[in-house]
């Protein structure tokens, strides 16, 4: 079965990561972005409930990727994860977004807490990192 992920972010944060991903690993098949809050003439909750209710599920697994918990666009989708069979991930970083992308065929529930945590050890103060080299190495 298919994976398709949907990057679902506040302005176009989502469609910015996205050119950066596909930069790096070149154009990524079912990704799709979602910038809520940029057209006026649709709600966020329109969009976001016709999304998870016409979404295939029999053809391709879906999983969404927030930026935000308890941010609008995560709390939309929260709506409906008990009734419709897709996965919800937030705190949308572009390490956890390569890492789902490399596995994205095989993610089951131990591989997306692995990814989770793996993503969470990029985030760091690099001021408090001792260097990888001394002075006298360069």
């Amino acid at each position: 079965m298919k994976t398709h992920i949907l990057l679902a972010t506040h302005g176009k944060f989502a469609e910015g990561i996205k050119t950066s991903v596909e930069l790096i690993m070149g154009k990524i098949e079912n990704l799709e972005t979602m910038n809520c809050y940029c057209d006026e003439k649709v709600t966020t909750s329109e969009i976001v409930r016709k999304t998870v209710s016409e979404f295939n599920y029999d053809e391709s697994k879906l999983i969404v990727v927030t930026d935000l918990f308890g941010g609008s666009v995560n709390n939309e989708f929260i709506k409906y994860i008990e009734e419709y069979p897709f996965i919800l991930i937030t705190g949308l970083s572009l390490p956890l977004l390569l890492q789902l992308i490399l596995h994205k065929e095989k993610l089951d529930e131990v591989t997306i807490k692995e990814i989770i945590e793996n993503a969470t050890n990029f985030t760091l103060c690099c001021n408090y990192i001792k260097p990888c080299f001394e002075d006298n190495d360069i």
